[in-house]
């Protein structure tokens, strides 16, 4: 099915982009110290290097994470029925995630984080793909009982 193997192939495009072009500026990044939550110690419990070490453990689970949400979709695509539509619930539901997301961070933050919100691709791109999840979702019959 059309709807489910687009995302999954832009999914795993971006995994890809994420983790190859992404990986390497986001290390720099947090090993320069310079990031803004580089300074963030909460209660002074983390030291900056323990902060980013979370920071760069999430980038890459984020990364993962698409990945996934790649293969899932791709199963979906594959499968029929009630398999098919668990699959791309399933998918459905990672990529909303994300979107979900990064519309709070942009909504939440305006001071920081909405100032990229709407000039990155996140928002743009998980809407899309949870867009057609949903649609492929709604228009699947295959496997569905034919009427008689």
């Amino acid at each position: 099915m059309l709807l489910y193997k687009i995302p999954a192939g832009m999914c795993f495009v971006m995994a890809m982009a994420h983790e190859l072009m992404g990986g390497p500026v986001v290390a720099e990044t947090l090993a320069k110290g310079t990031l803004y939550a580089s300074a963030l110690m909460g209660d002074a419990t983390w030291s900056p290097g323990e902060v980013d070490f979370i920071l760069n453990t999430c980038f890459h689970t984020c990364g993962l994470m698409v990945l996934i949400t790649a293969w899932t979709f791709w199963q979906a695509a594959g499968a029929t029925g009630p398999t098919s539509h668990a699959l791309a619930k399933i998918a459905i539901a990672l990529s909303a995630t994300t979107f979900v997301c990064a519309v709070g961070l942009g909504l939440k933050s305006p001071a920081t984080h909405g100032n990229f919100a709407w000039t990155t691709p996140p928002i743009y791109a998980w809407s899309l793909i949870t867009g057609m999840g949903l649609a492929g979702l709604m228009t699947d019959t295959r496997g569905a009982k034919k009427k008689k």
